[in-house]
């Protein structure tokens, strides 16, 4: 089975450890010139590196991963009608399928774990100067679980629709979707903290660190939200658009305060950051394992429809040779 599988994907094999040895040079030469421009330029010099093509690169991996490796793994088999063969030469459906998975399966995860080390390596000044929430998925281990995750979504797939080309045509919307719905739901995992400063002493926020900061808003003095509008039009300037030139007017917070102004913002802090990973981890694998044991369900299936297909045309050989 290890040498059918190596022959059945070889070439993808070949074709992923030029682009792992092109990455990773990529990831050692931008690491060092990040570090360099860190030490130059602090905080500013590594905020456009936060959305480079490292993380650009990061989504496509496992997406290239689900759609050319998992949707075919066993779409082509069914696709060919080799799989008959297999099921028949009294190896089970289950252990034909589990062999096949577990050896894409174990170098996918060996790789990713690769990659997962040295890409917290290349962030570690952006980690530094303005936080990992940035570069979450860039940053830790939820992109292993990412990549099996898309190797178990497109293997299902082609399982169920048993044509390559229709499971790449399926996988390629279906995995941007379900990645983008948990990067909504991520700041969701735990409920988010808040704080509120109604500009008397010193400024709370400052001393909060690299939050990951999701909502940022003004109430009134009993708590209840209002519109910036209304802070604008009470204590600002008058016709000046332009309120952040005057932010810092102790004039204006005089007025924020005796109206009854605070504001408030809702945050994760940073020391949720390994536990944010954690739980994004576990919910992509079960996801994987789930699909795994739906696949073998469905294969099962098959494999009594193939026995029950078999079956009536030896009973209509049968009853021709009578004849």
């Amino acid at each position: 089975m290890i040498w059918v599988t190596w022959r059945q994907h070889r070439t993808e094999a070949i074709v992923a450890g030029i682009l792992l040895i092109l990455f990773t040079l990529f990831l050692l030469l931008t690491g060092l010139e990040l570090r360099r421009v860190y030490i130059l330029g602090g905080k500013s010099g590594v905020e456009s590196f936060a959305g480079s093509f490292p993380f650009v690169a990061i989504h496509l991996l496992p997406l290239l991963l689900g759609a050319f490796v998992g949707a075919p793994l066993i779409s082509q088999e069914l696709e060919r009608g080799t799989h008959r063969l297999a099921w028949t030469q009294g190896v089970t459906s289950k252990r034909w399928f589990m062999s096949k998975m577990l050896l894409i399966a174990v170098p996918t995860l060996v790789i990713f774990l690769f990659l997962s080390r040295i890409l917290m390596w290349w962030n570690q000044p952006i980690n530094e100067a303005i936080g990992p929430w940035s570069t979450f998925d860039a940053n830790g281990f939820v992109i292993i679980a990412h990549a099996l995750f898309a190797l178990a979504l497109g293997t299902f797939l082609g399982a169920i629709v048993g044509k390559s080309v229709a499971a790449i045509a399926l996988f390629v919307p279906i995995f941007p979707v379900v990645r983008l719905f948990f990067i909504w739901l991520r700041q969701y995992y735990l409920p988010p903290m808040s704080l509120h400063w109604n500009y008397m002493g010193e400024n709370p926020f400052d001393k909060l660190g690299n939050i990951w900061l999701l909502e940022q808003s003004y109430v009134d003095r009993f708590g209840q939200l209002i519109n910036f509008d209304l802070v604008f039009r009470t204590c600002y300037p008058k016709g000046n658009a332009f309120y952040y030139a005057h932010i810092f007017d102790p004039n204006i917070f005089s007025c924020l305060r005796e109206n009854g102004f605070s504001i408030v913002e809702w945050y994760q802090p940073v020391e949720r950051f390994w536990l944010f990973q954690g739980i994004e981890t576990l919910i992509f694998l079960a996801l994987a394992l789930s699909l795994v044991g739906v696949t073998v369900w469905w294969l099962k299936k098959r494999v009594v429809e193939i026995i029950l297909y078999l079956h009536s045309e030896r009973i209509s050989s049968l009853q021709e040779e009578s004849n």
